[in-house]
């Protein structure tokens, strides 16, 4: 039985998102314990590598990951003071301290002996388990493979198999540190114990696993600045002289390396996509070159590069990995449109109730909400009643010329037709008596002249302006001079 010794909490969300990889909780848990000392932790990444049974190069991947804004919500967990001097790299090693958790946030009381015994894998596992025994949860294989990932390979990302675990849960309970009591809990499932220590003796590690991966990789930092006998070639070399990996001048090995800019990104954009770089590689040629695209032309109409930075980093807080289905939608949709907070400010300065550049919080948005009461729209008025109409009026026809008529006809002609003399037959034979009594008529009634208003001929009947038969006028009723 051996004492459980220091115990540190870890933050949860470090435990479940799969932007960590499984030594960074080791390397987590080992500068958190040497933290809690005044002076914080001290040690260097060789003397951490060692206490994590991991190599170098692993240990420096963990450190960078840890000090950047790796996660979904873009918070640093580890902050690195460098103590050694800028040209020549001597001096102090870096001082380093873990992040303040918020109140309410969600972590893992757990001892630090289990991140100097188990490997990394493991040590996840047990971590996961512990958490979920603190509150409560039911433990299954599957919730248990969401939060083991694979970190390498064409299935990166993807959640491990209940096979892959069950296996992992039997290493786990060999080395002590887990109890499975089978077929104890509802409905025949297993229960599992976790406990402080091992309950048999677990040999440290002192040297690299064989799948810590201790080659070196692009990005992991630079190279050693001492000199390695090894690399030194006395014979061809001058008298005195050696051969070393770096100058002087280069950057010491406490400042890990950044992100190597994949070949599809401008120099420009690789700094804003800092915050969503694990969504990168699952985008193809046609999204790269568009979020590229993109990307450059904000920049050019007047967004910053530390304002876009921002803009990403506020929506990758707010949304799971597992919730992104399409990155590639999500990033020129979503991700590259400006934060809205939850009172929907419409000034186009806020990226998520922050003035920008200033950095001050909205005025807007730190107003309490207001309900606002829609005036309902005004009614139009109502279109006027139309006017009573009377009765159709009846028209009469005229059963001569067809002319209509409102008012009722004599013996159904017009006044024209009814005043209107019967025509006599011309093919009689008239006399000169009768002749001449015509011509008198027509010289008494004034039609042997023409009439001065409608200029009718002598013989004819004066018409009106439409063309209807009327009564001679007076004019040709008057006796001729």
């Amino acid at each position: 039985m051996r004492p459980h010794g220091q115990r540190v909490r870890y933050p949860w969300r470090i435990v479940e998102d799969p932007a960590y990889a499984d030594v960074d909780l080791a390397v987590y848990g080992k500068v958190a314990a040497l933290a809690a000392r005044p002076k914080g932790c001290t040690a260097k990444v060789v003397v951490l590598a060692q206490y994590c049974g991991i190599s170098v190069s692993a240990a420096e991947r963990a450190l960078r990951r840890l000090t950047s804004r790796t996660g979904r919500d873009g918070w640093v967990e580890i902050t690195t003071r460098r103590r050694t001097h800028r040209v020549t790299g001597t001096g102090e090693s870096a001082q380093r301290r873990t992040r303040v958790l918020d109140r309410g946030e969600r972590y893992v009381w757990a001892p630090v002996l289990a991140a100097e015994t188990l490997r990394p894998r493991l040590h996840r596992l047990y971590l996961a388990i512990r958490y979920a025994l603190t509150r409560g949860l039911p433990v299954t294989l599957t919730d248990l493979a969401l939060v083991l990932r694979h970190h390498t390979g064409r299935h990166a990302g993807q959640p491990l198999g209940t096979d892959s675990v069950s296996v992992l849960v039997a290493e786990l309970e060999a080395t002590g540190w887990l109890t499975v009591h089978r077929r104890t809990g509802y409905r025949g499932r297993h229960t599992y114990e976790v406990h402080d220590h091992p309950l048999h003796e677990a040999p440290a590690p002192s040297t690299p696993r064989p799948d810590d991966g201790s080659a070196p990789r692009p990005g992991d930092g630079s190279l050693a600045s001492k000199e390695d006998l090894e690399l030194t070639d006395v014979e061809k070399g001058p008298e005195g002289g050696d051969r070393r990996r770096r100058t002087t001048g280069s950057k010491p090995v406490e400042n890990p390396a950044v992100f190597h800019r994949p070949s599809g990104y401008s120099g420009r954009v690789w700094p804003v996509l800092e915050p969503v770089r694990d969504l990168l590689p699952a985008l193809g040629t046609w999204p790269t070159a568009r979020l590229d695209a993109e990307i450059r032309r904000l920049l050019t109409t007047g967004a910053t590069t530390r304002q876009l930075h921002h803009r990403l980093s506020t929506h990758r807080r707010t949304v799971l990995t597992a919730d992104i289905a399409d990155p590639a939608r999500w990033l020129l949709g979503v991700a590259l449109t400006p934060a809205r907070s939850r009172h929907h400010c419409d000034r186009a300065d806020c990226e998520g109730g922050l003035t920008w550049p200033a950095g001050t919080p909205c005025q807007v948005c730190a107003e309490p909400p207001v309900r606002r009461t829609t005036r309902p729209a005004p009614e139009p008025p109502p279109a006027p009643a139309p006017a009573p109409r009377g009765p159709r009026p009846v028209w009469h026809t005229c059963t001569t010329c067809q002319a209509p008529s409102r008012t009722p006809l004599t013996a159904g002609q017009c006044q024209p037709c009814h005043q209107q003399p019967e025509p006599q037959p011309t093919d009689q034979p008239t006399s000169a008596a009768a002749a001449a009594t015509g011509a008198r008529r027509a010289t008494q009634a004034g039609l042997d002249q023409d009439c001065p208003d409608c200029h009718a001929p002598p013989g004819h009947r004066c018409h009106t302006a439409r063309g209807r038969p009327r009564a001679p006028h007076t004019t040709r009723t008057t006796t001729a001079a």
